[in-house]
Parts: C-alpha cells; sequence; structure tokens
C-alpha cells in the first residue's frame, strides 16, 4: 500500500480572508497599545519632570531668602556697626564699615554655598521613566520576536 503524492497547490500555502483578518487586528492591536504605551511614559516623564522642577524650586527661594537675609542684616546692621566700629577707631568710621561689610558678605555666602551644595544633590534623571523605558523596549523585542516566530510557523 503505498501512498500516492499529490502536488499540493499553490493556494494551500496562502493566508485565507480569516488568517489575513486576524493578522492585521493584530497589528493593528500592537500599534494603539503602543501607542498608549508611549503616552503613559511621556506621562511619567512629565511627572517626573515637575518633581524635579518642585525640588529645584525649593531650593532656589532658600538662596533667594538667603541673599534676601544678608542683604537686609547688611543694612541694618552695617549702619549701627559702622559707627560702633568708627568710634573705637577714632572715628575712621571707613574702617568700620569695611569690617562689618566682609563679616556679612561671608555669612551670605556661606548660606548661598550650603543650598548649591543641597541642589547639586538633587538627581534630574527621570529614573524612573528611564527604566521603564528600558522595560518597555525589552517587552516589545519579545513581542516582536515571538511574532516573527508565530509568522513564520
Amino acid at each position: 500500500m503505498q501512498r500516492e503524492i499529490t502536488p499540493r497547490r499553490e493556494s494551500e500555502f496562502r493566508p485565507d480572508h480569516r488568517e489575513r483578518e486576524g493578522f492585521t487586528d493584530l497589528l493593528r492591536e500592537l500599534a494603539t497599545e503602543s501607542a498608549s504605551l508611549v503616552r503613559q511614559e511621556v506621562g511619567l516623564a512629565r511627572l517626573e519632570m515637575k518633581e524635579t522642577a518642585a525640588a529645584f524650586a525649593k531650593e532656589v527661594v532658600r538662596i533667594g531668602i538667603a541673599v534676601g537675609l544678608a542683604m537686609a542684616g547688611g543694612l541694618a546692621l552695617t549702619a549701627f556697626l559702622v559707627l560702633v566700629v568708627g568710634n573705637l577707631l577714632n572715628g575712621a568710621y571707613w574702617a568700620g564699615a569695611l569690617i562689618v561689610g566682609v563679616l556679612l558678605l561671608l555669612i551670605g555666602g556661606l548660606m548661598a554655598r550650603g543650598a548649591v551644595a543641597d541642589m547639586k544633590k538633587i538627581d534630574v534623571k527621570p529614573e524612573e521613566t528611564i527604566d521603564s523605558l528600558n522595560e518597555d523596549r525589552r517587552w516589545l523585542q519579545r513581542e516582536a520576536r515571538d511574532f516573527r516566530r508565530e509568522a513564520m510557523s
């Protein structure tokens, strides 16, 4: 009993209409999900950037307050201390003004340096977004690989 080998028609190797519709639906769903994923990632990046900007704004306010306090303190104390030191230096008010001015600049400079050092510690990279994008890239690679396997089989 030998089997008879019949040649296959070319139409047997082509996907029928239902298979093409399934493939089209799969591509459409992949495009929709990918677009949704990109929108979510952009939203996450925006949120992280807002948080970073808020942290920077807080430190900028600190710097502004430090400068304002240094200036106001300098003005109030300058008048008083210049007179006191000038009187101690036998009327050399210019020397009193110099001494008081240097002290106020030193205090304000130290405060500003501390705020700038705190600002440098703030991480400006959107770490969560980067991690999420890397995870999405790996997922898309797996999906594409699986899709190719299914398409070839």
